[in-house]
């Protein structure tokens, strides 16, 4: 798939703190997210997820002290590195996480979840996340529900479009987006390593991992 007309696919997009991306699906026990990101300061606080309705009952990737630390339910693991101002391609299941193709952390299985709250980008509880990202997939089980990339509309606004459902998603929060380098048309800017292979991230499903 490809951008409409009048739309220009970017690196990425990057935040300042005050902007953010509501991806309107709520997560699963079958959910599963591949992103390519890059943080700048590390809050505390989610770069992927959610805050749900409270901290026993939460969806979230962050950054602690340039460790992964990942919520599902009331259970957390952490650890591998998560260093600032470097970019990362992480892979979020249930319940494990990967940094490409290797697997950092893993976790018993949750059986059990459910959130009124959708996952966002770069949304925190109480602070959100500044840098880049570079690409957004999400499935439940093995269906595509979002492949999102960086975009700038016909004209002018920067947010993400989703190659899925044909659907623009904007900046939720205030100010706007800084717009990465476009991408030159017919360009493969994204590649993951995926059991020993680079892969464009537009190829990678969930059978990949």
């Amino acid at each position: 798939m490809s951008l409409p007309s009048g739309y220009k696919q970017l690196e990425y997009i990057q935040s300042s703190g005050t902007q953010w991306i509501d991806t309107g699906v709520k997560p699963t026990v079958a959910t599963t997210i591949i992103v390519g990101l890059n943080i700048f300061e590390a809050t505390g606080d989610s770069v992927i997820g959610n805050m749900g309705e409270s901290d026993n009952n939460d969806y979230r990737l962050f950054n602690y002290s340039n460790h992964i630390y990942y919520d599902m339910a009331s259970s957390r693991i952490n650890g591998g590195t998560f260093a600032n101002n470097t970019r990362y391609d992480f892979v979020m299941g249930n319940f494990f996480v990967n940094q490409g193709s290797s697997r950092v952390l893993t976790g018993n299985d949750i059986t059990s979840f459910s959130t009124s709250v959708n996952v966002f980008i770069f949304k925190g509880a109480t602070v959100n996340a500044k840098g880049n990202i570079y690409y957004f997939k999400m499935y439940n089980g093995a269906n595509l529900v979002r492949d999102m990339v960086p975009c700038k509309t016909p004209q002018g606004a920067v947010g993400m479009y989703d190659l899925q459902n044909n659907q623009y998603y904007s900046n939720g929060g205030t100010g706007a987006f800084i717009a990465g380098p476009e991408v030159a048309s017919g360009q493969s800017e994204v590649y993951v390593k995926v059991n020993g292979v680079w892969k464009t991230a537009g190829s990678i499903s969930v059978s990949g991992y």
